[in-house]
């Protein structure tokens, strides 16, 4: 794997598919890549459209960004 972005996200199903959209149209065919959500605890569709467009999901409830972050690197 060349890159793996980490995106911590809470209850973001408004953004969360533009961001994973743009990530794979804007990555060059020439790495590989991994993205990666590491849910909050969302309360909304935040894990199933990320799950859709190809994304890594990760629950972790009541963290902190910090520790989300943390979790997505491991």
């Amino acid at each position: 794997m060349d890159i793996s972005i980490i995106i911590p996200a809470l209850n973001e199903e408004a953004c969360i598919g533009n961001t994973i959209t743009s990530i794979h149209a804007n990555t060059p065919s020439t790495l590989e890549y991994e993205v990666i959500v590491v849910d909050n605890g969302s309360s909304d569709c935040t894990r199933s459209i990320a799950t859709q467009l190809g994304a890594i999901v990760l629950i972790a409830p009541h963290a902190s960004i910090g520790r989300l972050r943390n979790i997505g690197a491991q």
